[in-house]
């Protein structure tokens, strides 16, 4: 990895990922309940992008924004959970888990810091980030879940987490393909987000969890 640190134990990083997590979504829904105080609930006013957005939420962006990169600092540990379970043999693509996991998490960074430009609308870059996150973290975890499933090690839950999980890529990759897709539909994209941001959190506690020390 790009920084090492000396091995934490197996329940400080859980117990950082909790905190992690806790942070993320208090940031996000006070920012959000900041967004909605003068207006009435609809799905598209809590998309994640909008809740980041300088433009859209002046008061209340700069809370989203601390809450994640705090949240992402915390959750450097779990690169270490990702490669714990490997043999051997599985080294390469351990490293290549580990890596993805770090520059998804380094993408959900540049993503909050860049959405203080943010003059209205979704730029190119802005979306191209969003799906380096997403893609990059989701598909870090598929392999850190199958590398435990080739080691045998909790095999069906590893193996059901490796299928959700991959299931969940494919589908963001499908999405990237089709530009169009959410136009008119922003409702379906911000409980798509928030959807997927719970299957992560879960992925990730259950990444660390299933670490053998």
């Amino acid at each position: 990895m790009p920084i090492t640190f000396t091995m934490l134990k197996k329940t400080i990083r859980l117990r950082l990922v909790i905190v992690a997590i806790i942070v993320f979504y208090a940031s996000l829904i006070t920012a959000a309940a900041i967004r909605l105080r003068d207006s009435v609930f609809l799905p598209d006013r809590v998309l994640i992008s909008d809740i980041l957005s300088k433009h859209n939420n002046p008061e209340g962006a700069w809370i989203a924004i601390l809450g994640i990169n705090i949240c992402v600092i915390l959750l450097y540990p779990v690169t270490q959970a990702l490669q714990i379970n490997q043999g051997k043999r599985l080294r390469t693509a351990s490293l290549t888990g580990r890596w993805m996991f770090f520059l998804g998490i380094l993408s959900i960074i540049a993503l909050s810091l860049t959405s203080l430009l943010d003059e209205g609308g979704y730029s190119d870059l802005h979306v191209w980030m969003a799906y380096a996150s997403f893609m990059g973290v989701v598909g870090g975890l598929t392999i850190g879940f199958t590398i435990n499933f080739l080691s045998g090690y909790k095999r069906l839950l590893s193996l059901t987490l490796t299928m959700i999980l991959l299931a969940t890529f494919s589908y963001l990759a499908y999405l990237f393909t089709q530009p169009e897709y959410f136009n008119g539909r922003l409702w379906l994209l911000a409980v798509y987000e928030w959807m997927l941001s719970a299957i992560i959190s879960a992925g990730i506690i259950q990444i660390v969890w299933m670490a053998k020390h």
